[in-house]
């Protein structure tokens, strides 16, 4: 089975997904404006309500504490973490709508007991563009202006290690100009970059 999860980076911006061979589509907060998933993400209040509020028609995921308060099954917690998160870096709170969306599918997966376990990844983009925000969405509703300085990767490159460690059977395969790996992935044998 292959889980589409696509990022809101700015990598994605020519990249036609439809192209894409999967079975299950994952996606973050705002991508619902431009793409139909079949599962959205979104651990702000915000952009739940957005998603709501432009009638988004599948599941909408998000943090368990608060999946029950929009009055409609339509909104549902995302799986909750089975590690222990005693280090910032590895609680959930600390982590993002795509982060939380891989985690998902990787469960998902999991869960399936299919042969072939695929997490593809698109627009997940580790750094900023000339030192600003990297994000398609930047300067919309729900979203930092693009004036703003990037986001600092190292949270999200400890995070995908964990993912890497915990789900080793499972296959992640990354679908942008991600550059070289960071150093900290040296040691993982699940992780591929296709061109």
């Amino acid at each position: 089975m292959k889980i589409l999860c696509i990022g809101n980076g700015e990598s994605r911006k020519d990249l036609n997904l439809d192209e894409i061979d999967f079975d299950l589509s994952l996606g973050s907060n705002a991508i619902h404006r431009d793409y139909l998933t079949d599962l959205l993400v979104c651990c702000d209040k915000r952009m739940v309500q957005e998603a709501l509020d432009n009638s988004y028609p599948n599941t909408i995921l998000t943090r368990p504490e608060w999946a029950n308060s929009y009055g409609t099954k339509q909104v549902a917690s995302f799986y909750e973490f089975f590690w222990n998160q005693s280090e910032k870096h590895k609680q959930s709170f600390h982590w993002g709508s795509g982060l939380h969306s891989v985690y998902h599918a990787c469960n998902m997966l999991v869960r399936s007991y299919e042969k072939e376990q695929i997490v593809q990844l698109v627009g997940f983009d580790l750094y900023g563009l000339a030192g600003k925000v990297n994000n398609l969405y930047k300067g919309s509703t729900n979203y930092s202006q693009a004036t703003e300085s990037e986001v600092d990767s190292s949270f999200w490159i400890k995070q995908f290690a964990i993912l890497f460690s915990f789900f080793e059977q499972i296959q992640f395969s990354f679908y942008h100009p991600i550059g070289e790996l960071p150093i900290e992935w040296a040691q993982y044998k699940n992780i591929d970059i296709v061109v």
